[in-house]
């Protein structure tokens, strides 16, 4: 989600592989319904994405989804762009392909792709967050 206003929202989901990006107006209270569009059928949309992002970028809303690259399989992010058209109830427009984000594949060091198991992987355990817990940290007053 993010706001390119005080007065519009957008946001992003995945549904069962489909991406989807909608914007709303936030004034009058309450806001409006979001408008969505569907930008799965948008040419160079990759097969099993599973995450999605959106950011203002010049202007446009900027989407980004992470899916398995089908020549090399590697993890890789790829990204368009929506056109704002802004009024009393904004508007996207969203008919720009789908194309890869240069320099965003990576492999899963564990040998299995994250993105075709569904599920985030983080190297190692867990940080301990805990007041006092965790080499170098110290707990208030100590």
């Amino acid at each position: 989600m993010y706001k390119p206003s005080a007065t519009e929202e957008v946001k992003g989901v995945i549904i069962d592989g489909q991406a989807w990006a909608g914007i709303r107006s936030l004034t009058p209270t309450p806001p409006s319904d979001f408008e969505w569009n569907e930008l799965s059928d948008n040419d160079g949309y990759p097969a099993g994405a599973c995450g999605i992002a959106v950011s203002d970028h010049n202007n446009m809303t900027h989407v980004e989804v992470v899916a398995p690259d089908p020549d090399t399989g590697l993890t890789t992010v790829y990204e368009t762009d929506c056109d704002v058209v802004p009024g009393d109830l904004p508007t996207l427009t969203c008919d720009n392909a789908w194309t890869k984000a240069p320099h965003t594949a990576w492999a899963d060091p564990g040998g299995t792709n994250a993105v075709t198991q569904h599920q985030p992987t983080r190297p190692g355990p867990p940080p301990d967050i805990s007041p006092g817990g965790g080499p170098g940290r110290r707990s208030p007053g100590s």
